[in-house]
């Protein structure tokens, strides 16, 4: 959930301040767009950052999806902000790597040191790097469902 609130913040941000720095004067510019055009340009190039396999199909098959999405980032769009729309993409890949993983993937986080004739507590056994849900784990962590 923090990962989303701060993305979605970085968004609105980079998108605001892009408008209000290099739009020309008199032009009124309204909507959430900045913000959708941020998600797809985090999700297209969120797998590449954490080296995810699953991530990155999932931001091919979002960019070759969506591509079409593109073309209103372009100028001469007439009563479009392609400002807006820019700013936001960027504030979408600045947040995929601010908010990349930044451990290795392979090795297992690391565990309490207990003392000898401590009975380490019963927890639930966390999924393997190897397990086969470790990615559906992984994704889901990342939505703060688990």
């Amino acid at each position: 959930m923090v990962r989303f609130l701060g993305l979605s913040l970085l968004v609105a941000v980079t998108s605001g301040l892009t408008v209000w720095l290099f739009e020309s004067g008199g032009v009124d510019t309204v909507g959430a767009s900045g913000l959708i055009f941020g998600y797809f340009g985090y999700v297209v190039v969120r797998g590449l950052f954490d080296r995810h396999l699953i991530d990155t199909l999932i931001g091919v098959v979002m960019a070759a999806s969506f591509a079409y999405m593109l073309t209103v980032t372009v100028p001469g769009t007439p009563g479009v902000s392609w400002l807006g729309h820019l700013g936001g993409l960027a504030g979408g890949l600045l947040g995929a790597w601010l908010f990349r993983d930044r451990h290795p993937r392979n090795t297992p986080p690391p565990t309490p040191p207990t003392s000898p004739g401590t009975p380490s507590p019963r927890t639930a056994q966390p999924t393997t790097p190897d397990s086969p849900r470790a990615d559906l784990h992984k994704e889901l962590g990342d939505l703060g469902l688990l």
